[in-house]
């Protein structure tokens, strides 16, 4: 395995010295683990619970089945023993059940028994993640089969793969995307969350799902890179200022989300979070404008806004959360009321909607308001 082409494109920086060196991978879990050096996605040694800012669950689990989760610190890499809770099947005032990432920043776990919708926790913290808990149809085909994927994707960015037949252990799933191997940080049979190889090929791609030496049939995604550049990096007061983000892997107008991450030090003309959409054409970018507001250096972050696939149905989801108000308590009709304003006013922007449902269901509300708001987050999830 020491001379297979795969390994040889793999080889990572030494942080110590400063040169390349060979990854040894002789194994899948070997080979993920120089991939995640190689990309820079460990994360320093620290207190982990007070550095985790995300955690990865697959969005779509198999009732009673192993998956995989993953930790991520504040700069997006892979976070070792960090601490997550999941409540027991059936028994939502019992203890919680447990289970620490292990030195990739990975952590196994067992779905619910029962369906419906699973909520993790990073205990002293305010994070939490959410994925739907589904009775999981027999295999259909020998080999994974990828169901859907989100057409365009950012070189820089985790995205996720919804499809049969996958491998709850994350190694065991080997993703190729632009020719490349790309990371699995998250796994259940159902869904992947993947990380794109940095030395993936732009453009037009295939992508394709190994598991136990079968592949899936290869499907096509547009995979793009983001270039940001600034002509300064510090503000006055008062200065102004622009930062340009070009795309390349795609001539087509794309949309990107902005967002200000040094409100003290600048603000953007259009707020501080904001989408552009791109030129398109060959010199397909998007300029960004500043102010600063008091001297200093300055932050933000340029994400990809992926097409939709399938919005989720308005009236449907409309109609489902009044169907909770009406059964709410106080406390709770509140909040749903705020829901549905919110829904109202602002149809297109439904992140901030799943968030709030998800917080709620995470609260553990009056069983048959749960249930009616539970049916809500399920279609904010297209199902």
């Amino acid at each position: 395995m020491g001379d297979d082409p795969l390994v040889r494109s793999l080889g990572e920086k030494s942080a110590a010295a400063g040169r390349p060196r060979r990854c040894a991978a002789v194994t899948a879990r070997q080979l993920a683990v120089c991939l995640l050096a190689a990309a820079g996605a460990f994360a320093a040694a620290r207190t982990p619970q007070s550095s985790a800012a995300a955690i990865l669950l697959p969005p779509r689990l198999a009732v009673g089945q192993p998956a995989t989760l993953a930790v991520l610190d504040g700069e997006g890499k892979l976070l070792a023993g960090a601490e997550v809770e999941f409540p027991v099947s059936g028994e939502p005032s019992g203890p919680p059940v447990r289970v620490t990432t292990d030195g990739t920043g990975r952590a196994r776990f067992t779905a619910p028994a029962q369906s419906g919708v699973l909520i993790a926790r990073l205990p002293g913290s305010g994070l939490r993640a959410s994925a739907l808990v589904l009775e999981a149809p027999p295999p259909s085909a020998p080999a994974p089969v990828v169901h859907a994927v989100a057409p365009l994707l950012a070189l820089s960015d985790r995205f996720t793969v919804i499809g049969s037949g996958f491998s709850a252990d994350a190694d065991t799933n080997r993703v190729t995307l632009g020719g490349q191997p790309a990371l699995v940080l998250a796994a259940s049979p159902l869904a992947l969350v993947v990380l794109p190889n940095p030395r993936a090929d732009r453009g037009l791609v295939e992508l394709t799902v190994e598991v136990g030496g079968r592949r899936s049939a290869p499907v096509s995604v547009t995979l793009v890179a983001l270039e940001i550049a600034s002509g300064k990096t510090q503000l006055a007061r008062g200065e102004r200022g622009v930062v340009e983000v070009r795309v390349r892997g795609t001539s087509q107008p794309v949309e990107l989300e902005a967002r200000n991450l040094t409100p003290e030090t600048i603000g953007l003309a259009g707020g501080e979070v904001q989408r552009i959409r791109t030129s398109g054409g060959e010199d397909n970018r998007a300029r960004i404008a500043l102010s600063g507001r008091r001297g200093g250096e300055f932050a933000l972050s340029v994400r990809l806004v992926p097409p939709a696939v399938g919005l989720p149905n308005l009236e449907a989801l409309r109609q489902a959360l009044l169907h909770a108000y009406r059964v709410a308590p106080p406390p709770w009709a509140v909040r749903t009321s705020r829901l549905l304003a919110q829904l109202r006013e602002d149809p297109q922007n439904l992140s901030p909607l799943r968030e709030e449902i998800e917080r709620m269901l995470a609260e553990r509300p009056p069983e048959e308001f749960a249930r009616r708001l539970e049916v809500a987050w399920k279609i904010l999830l297209g199902e």
